[in-house]
């Protein structure tokens, strides 16, 4: 697959860290993005394309590092409260922070689609995405049922399984320790008598 070929570096799922509950609304705003793989050129990502092509491979999406540089932030306005840039819910690599301002520019993530439509109607240049993963634009809207969840989703999921199973096996081992000590003290109990 397009994962072995040259200069291929991982999904962008792996390479960015999403502020725990914002994952199905940043996963929207980047949209087919949001499972891409990370490419380091261009050149390379037009190889990794004909090379899908070739092997009949289907899509995907590549996100490059590093072709410009970031947008500047001014004219964005102030934003109501509860609502916050989708840029300001996502920590990433330095090199890959100009691709994804470019990507997330002006998109605001809001509780639902009332307030998305009040946003916008306000503020025609910025973008709004719901909690459930709804865009709504100035002259256009993207949504509906979601049919399967991002790579991003996926990722907060294991990552949240991982902590689980952690804390899991910390309680084993303090139950461990708790038993092994009782059964201790029943054995000393028990010589006693």
């Amino acid at each position: 697959g397009a994962v072995d070929l040259p200069g291929v570096l991982g999904p962008v799922a792996e390479r960015i860290t999403v502020a725990p509950g914002a994952e199905v609304p940043v996963a929207a705003a980047l949209a087919g993005l949001a499972d891409a793989l990370v490419v380091d050129t261009v050149a390379e990502a037009a190889a990794a394309l004909a090379h899908l092509k070739d092997v009949d491979g289907g899509r995907a999406g590549l996100l490059v590092p590093g072709g410009l540089p970031a947008l500047p932030r001014d004219g964005w306005p102030q934003l109501p409260e509860g609502v916050r840039w989708a840029l300001d819910l996502v920590t990433a690599p330095d090199e890959l922070c100009p691709a994804l301002a470019r990507v997330l520019d002006r998109v605001a993530v809001v509780p639902g689609l009332d307030a998305a439509v009040a946003l916008v109607r306000t503020h025609p240049r910025v973008r709004a995405v719901t909690a459930d993963g709804d865009l709504v634009g100035a002259d256009w809207s993207v949504g509906g049922q979601a049919n399967a969840p991002s790579g991003l989703e996926v990722r907060a999921r294991v990552d949240d399984a991982d902590r689980e199973l952690a804390a899991a096996a910390a309680r084993a081992a303090e139950l461990a320790d708790r038993l092994a000590a009782a059964r201790e003290t029943a054995r000393e109990r028990s010589a006693d008598v």
